[in-house]
């Protein structure tokens, strides 16, 4: 997948699409027309949604099309399950810091805490 989106470029021979060298496309056109979710993927610190919508800058607040790119990737059945469905953020960024406050002498601001930076967890879903 990484030869074809041109991450790399291959070390001998070439690599064909439709009969042409990969070479002899624009890289943006190829990413444009293509999106790969590699073993090694980085998520933003966003919604489902706006990770999505990085695909497609021009889109990124379009939710029909971010939906339609969701069932087309086959995460969308997933993504229903969430209880804040696309606007799951599952990588905060951390927004809150706590010093000497414990469940014991502080319940109420360590729950707010704790849900300020919770996470969704989606693997094995």
């Amino acid at each position: 997948m990484k030869l074809l989106t041109r991450l790399y470029d291959p070390s001998s021979g070439k690599i064909l699409l439709d009969n042409r060298d990969i070479k002899d496309y624009q890289i943006a056109h190829l990413r444009q027309a293509t999106a790969t979710l590699t073993q090694d993927h980085l998520l933003f610190p966003l919604s489902l949604a706006e990770n999505i919508g990085l695909g497609c800058l021009s889109s990124l607040s379009d939710t029909a099309m971010i939906t339609q790119s969701a069932k087309l990737g086959g995460a969308y059945n997933l993504i229903r399950k969430l209880d804040k469905g696309l606007e799951t953020n599952l990588k905060p960024v951390q927004t809150t810091y706590q010093h000497n406050a414990t469940h014991e002498t502080h319940p109420t601001l360590m729950a707010e805490y704790e849900r300020l930076e919770k996470s969704a967890d989606v693997s094995g879903m």
